[in-house]
């Protein structure tokens, strides 16, 4: 990470804050050119979006990498999306799924749809199952074209099969909009462990959620 912000101070003028850092590092996958397009497009926002959001993909790593994703079968890449949400679609580090978390989210040919995208080095399955895309830009182009209510309909679905529940609240977050009392207060415990494990900058994150998904505004914040 100190070489790509030094990288990115050379080339852009611009610094980004370490969590900034770290997430523009993994969607790059290590490659300079990538990383160096990726600021580009953070460096054109009025503001950077917050760590609830994803990282945005310049248009020409978009249309170089779309082509993998589109060649797979509609069903794949429907159980694909759920592996981006539960990844991609959170703050911090959730961990990767696994085929049996792509079950529990309804996903009943997970194995299958999984198989398939691993044979066209879509994805890679680890020793313990979990379910990582082979470039990790091909999680987050999928994520970001997919229409916002798939989105939500695939974090609803992983807000009952994840087992963490800070990634749970997450999920239930970004599955709906609408105030709620109880959904803010669960937001409000995940910024409170998360800040326990070491990430300021999520909890802080996870608190405004927490605000804005209150009923009444700014009652929940006051709960950290």
């Amino acid at each position: 990470e100190p070489e790509l912000d030094t990288l990115l101070a050379e080339h852009l003028g611009a610094r980004l804050p370490r969590p900034w850092l770290t997430r523009v590092a993994a969607a790059s996958g290590g490659n300079p050119r990538r990383a160096l397009a990726i600021g580009q497009e953070l460096r054109q926002l009025p503001t950077l979006p917050a760590l609830t959001e994803p990282v945005p993909v310049p248009a020409e790593l978009r249309v170089a990498a779309r082509p993998r994703l589109t060649r797979l079968p509609t069903p794949v890449r429907h159980t694909l999306l759920l592996v981006s949400a539960a990844t991609v679609g959170v703050a911090g580090t959730a961990p990767a799924p696994t085929a049996a978390v792509l079950r529990r989210a309804g996903r009943r040919r997970a194995a299958a749809d999984l198989a398939i995208a691993a044979d066209q080095e879509v994805v890679t399955l680890d020793g313990g199952g979990q379910v990582r895309f082979t470039d990790p830009l091909l999680g987050l182009i999928l994520y970001q074209e997919a229409p916002e209510p798939l989105r939500r309909r695939a974090h609803a679905a992983l807000s009952d099969a994840v087992p963490d529940p800070v990634v749970r609240a997450q999920h239930r977050a970004l599955a709906s909009v609408e105030p709620s009392e109880p959904l803010a207060r669960a937001l409000l415990r995940a910024a409170a462990t998360v800040r326990r494990r070491g990430a300021p900058e999520i909890a802080a994150e996870l608190a405004v959620l927490a605000a804005d998904r209150s009923p009444a505004p700014g009652h929940a914040a006051g709960g950290l």
